[in-house]
């Protein structure tokens, strides 16, 4: 059986071979200068780059990244008292206001010193806290005993670094059934429901209460601390003082909750185990 090629593909290869045969008859040296040519397009299409790129950014100058320093206003010590705690233990409390609506210090280093006659020191304490910005806040010292009944209290603010913080969120804390007195045990107490009026799953929240007598003064002090506070959650808390304290002058007491929005995962949007919240904040 004779096989016979298709006419198209009889024009194809035609013309191949006349391409072949064309191409036999250019010269050598042509090729070579080609072969030339391209090869030296090469670094000089990279020299026109870079002169086209030097003479485009030649007058250009790059804007200057200043850091600008905060400055903040000093804290303010708006209130500081020292207590009895009875058998010749005391303990203080300060205010501290912050007048920064746009700085907040992520540390704070503070320190008490309870005073006796001739400004001699009788007791010492030191923490660690922080304050928002625009936040007024309550600082403690638990009760010492102490060789002599101090006669005033002195407090260093140490802030380690001033930060500049965006929008804070507002929390909204209810306080419902308020009552304080002496419990069946003869300690003075105060006690409350707190309902958490926020989306969010709160991991700690510290609650300081202060005691008013009739001319709204501070007669007394005490903190604790309410622990993954669910959305919408009412939690019962109580806050118990020494034995020895009896505060029969009380007339008002004022609650005083706060949380570190300057630290991750301060307020969940979702269930999470506790052990993982405290992992984070650690």
């Amino acid at each position: 059986m004779v096989f016979i090629p298709d006419q198209k593909n009889l024009e194809v290869s035609e013309k191949i071979v006349e391409a072949a045969e064309s191409l036999q008859q250019v010269p050598r040296y042509l090729y070579v200068i080609l072969a030339t040519v391209v090869v030296l397009m090469i670094p000089l299409v990279v020299v026109l780059r870079l002169a086209f790129y030097n003479l485009l950014f030649a007058n250009y100058t790059p804007p200057k990244i200043i850091y600008v320093a905060p400055v903040p206003k000093d804290l303010q010590v708006v209130d500081k008292k020292v207590f009895s705690a009875g058998d010749g233990a005391y303990y203080a409390y300060v205010r501290v206001g912050n007048p920064n609506s746009d700085l907040g210090i992520r540390v704070l280093r503070y320190r008490f010193v309870l005073t006796g006659g001739g400004d001699a020191t009788l007791g010492e304490y030191a923490g660690t806290s922080y304050v928002l910005p625009g936040q007024e806040r309550l600082l403690f010292m638990p009760p010492q005993k102490l060789d002599g009944q101090p006669i005033g209290v002195k407090v260093e603010l140490l802030p380690e670094r001033w930060s500049r913080i965006g929008d804070i969120r507002s929390l909204n804390f209810i306080y419902q059934q308020i009552q304080f007195g002496k419990d069946s045990t003869g300690h003075f107490y105060t006690s409350a429901v707190l309902d958490n009026k926020n989306p969010y799953i709160i991991p700690e929240v510290e609650m300081g209460v202060l005691l008013y007598n009739i001319k709204h003064e501070v007669i007394g002090a005490n903190s604790t601390v309410l622990n993954h506070l669910g959305v919408d959650e009412t939690r019962f808390f109580r806050v118990i003082w020494p034995l020895l304290v009896s505060y029969q002058d009380v007339a008002n007491v004022e609650f005083k909750a706060s949380v570190n929005l300057l630290e991750k995962d301060s307020l969940l949007t979702e269930e999470v185990a506790p052990e993982d919240v405290y992992d984070n904040m650690r």
